[in-house]
């Protein structure tokens, strides 16, 4: 069992500018949707998080646009209120025997008892890569979040979920018909794929999994080169694709 306390000293917070929130969504592409973009201000400038700073977040898939909160922002929002006295988190259980499950205890300056919150893996596994390596670890992140959010209602109530809290909807990719087209054809797709997420950031030994990410986020198929076409073709997709993933990568390394 593995307990964690975290007591930091309290920080005034910097407002975040516009300036610097929209520095961040011309980071995703220039085709995010007006509507998109000012929904991701309002929220970044409502709770005022900063983008580069991983607090938040946006997800392109399709024409849909998810918004995400980085998981510590909780517990960085608990301390900053000057209530918080301490906590712990841990796991029981196993996935081996189906009964794993992420539990928080939260003591509060102000509440005589501590409170308590569990969450279960099998309701929140999504089944990727990270969650079948690191199952306790993702399993105690979904608690630590639920927890400060359901402690901290007045500091955290309608902030959006982390990443492990909730499952990306899948979008359909278009069919994409066959073409006699030797262009395309001569293409070393593979190769220009690999070269484009390298330069974005992801590390050759993390194809694999960022391939294993993706399938469980949008219904495609990897192994299928127009699909590679495709994304190629649609920057928007796969920028918010890479950048979700380094920030899912990066959040579990820490939360280890």
């Amino acid at each position: 069992m593995k307990n964690e306390v975290v007591p930091k000293q309290t920080i005034a917070l910097t407002q975040v500018s516009e300036e610097v929130i929209m520095d961040y969504l011309q980071s995703l592409g220039n085709n995010l949707p007006e509507h998109h973009i000012k929904k991701f201000i309002h929220i970044a400038k409502a709770f005022n998080l900063n983008p580069f700073l991983r607090e938040i977040y946006g997800i392109p898939y399709g024409n849909n646009f998810n918004i995400i909160v980085g998981y510590e922002v909780p517990i960085k929002r608990a301390e900053r209120s000057g209530k918080l006295a301490g906590w712990r988190a841990w796991t029981e259980g196993s996935p081996q025997n189906g009964d794993l499950k992420g539990c928080i205890e939260i003591k509060r300056k102000d509440w005589e008892e501590p409170f308590y919150h569990e969450v279960y893996f099998d309701e929140y596994n999504q089944n990727n890569s990270m969650w079948k390596s690191k199952p306790r670890t993702m399993i105690k992140k979904v608690a630590i979040a639920q927890g400060f959010r359901l402690a901290f209602p007045d500091e955290l109530a309608g902030m959006p979920y982390t990443a492990d809290e909730i499952e990306v909807e899948p979008v359909e990719t278009p069919i994409i018909e066959h073409t006699n087209d030797t262009t395309t054809q001569e293409r070393d797709i593979k190769k220009e794929f690999a070269t484009y997420i390298a330069n974005q950031g992801v590390p050759k030994q993390a194809f694999k999994q960022f391939a294993e990410f993706a399938m469980s986020k949008m219904d495609i198929d990897f192994k299928n080169d127009e699909v590679k076409i495709k994304l190629l073709e649609d920057k928007e997709t796969l920028n918010g694709l890479i950048q979700s993933f380094l920030q899912y990568v990066s959040e579990a390394e820490e939360a280890l």
